[in-house]
C-alpha cells in the first residue's frame, strides 16, 4: 500500500515537472524585441538626444506674439461656456 503510493506520488510529481519549465524558449530568447522595435518607429527621430539643441526658424515678433498671448492667458483667461454648468453658481 505504501510503495503505491510512494509510486503514484512520483508519477504524479514527473507528470507535473514538464509544467515548470518554459514552453517557448523562442519566444522567451526575443522577449522585448517588438516592444523596443515599435518605439524606436514611434520616435521622430532617435538621433536628436546626441545632438545639439537647434533653435527653431521663428522671428522675434512672432515669439513675442506668443510670449504676450501666453501671459494673457493667466492674467485674463477665457470663461468655458460649459453646457453642464448653465446657470450654475449664480
Amino acid at each position: 500500500m505504501n510503495r503505491t503510493i510512494s509510486l503514484l506520488a512520483c508519477a504524479v510529481l514527473l507528470a507535473a515537472l514538464p509544467g515548470c519549465t518554459s514552453m517557448t524558449p523562442a519566444a522567451d530568447a526575443h522577449f522585448g524585441i517588438a516592444m523596443t522595435s515599435l518605439k524606436l518607429l514611434q520616435t521622430a527621430d532617435p538621433e536628436a538626444a546626441g545632438r545639439a539643441l537647434q533653435l527653431g526658424a521663428q522671428d522675434s515678433k512672432s515669439a513675442k506674439g506668443a510670449y504676450d498671448n501666453y501671459v494673457k492667458s493667466y492674467s485674463d483667461p477665457v470663461k468655458d461656456s460649459n453646457a453642464l454648468s448653465i446657470g450654475v453658481g449664480k
